[in-house]
């Protein structure tokens, strides 16, 4: 499938997994589920940027996604390890896993680029290494 039209764009900051859900009990014994703010700042914060580049209506066909999550370099590295992470011979092999990202992005895009993230039909996610963590994407369709 080539998708006829496309749109290419980045989001500045730390790329995060999707975050599970957490569970608390209320002072009535019941369970609740709920997320924490942080995860909700993300997301918030992932849209607040992506909705600037979104199409005039959410796509309503099937829909192609590229996205690579360029993770920041740990500190405590030495200078010869960071060069070997910025030039790629180094790459994120820890956590956040590859699937909560693509969790994250299709979620946090649901209503702006697309009507559900069910619609992706195929996708590719790369981890890699920055002086300057941010997301590049590319969303494709019909």
């Amino acid at each position: 499938m080539n998708p006829g039209k496309q749109i290419e764009f980045e989001i500045l900051g730390e790329p995060t997994p999707k975050a599970r859900h957490r569970t608390a009990r209320t002072k009535t014994g019941h369970l609740v589920q709920y997320n924490s703010p942080k995860a909700k700042a993300d997301e918030f914060n992932f849209q607040a940027q992506a909705v600037r580049f979104a199409p005039p209506t959410p796509i309503t066909g099937a829909v192609l996604l590229e996205m690579t999550a360029f993770m920041k370099i740990p500190r405590s590295w030495s200078k010869k390890k960071t060069i070997q992470a910025l030039t790629g011979e180094i790459r994120p092999t820890k956590k956040p896993d590859f699937d909560n990202l693509a969790k994250f992005v299709g979620d946090a895009l649901n209503g702006i680029f697309w009507l559900d993230d069910k619609q992706i039909v195929a996708g590719l996610i790369v981890k890699q290494y920055s002086d300057r963590p941010r997301w590049e994407i590319k969303v494709g369709w019909e």
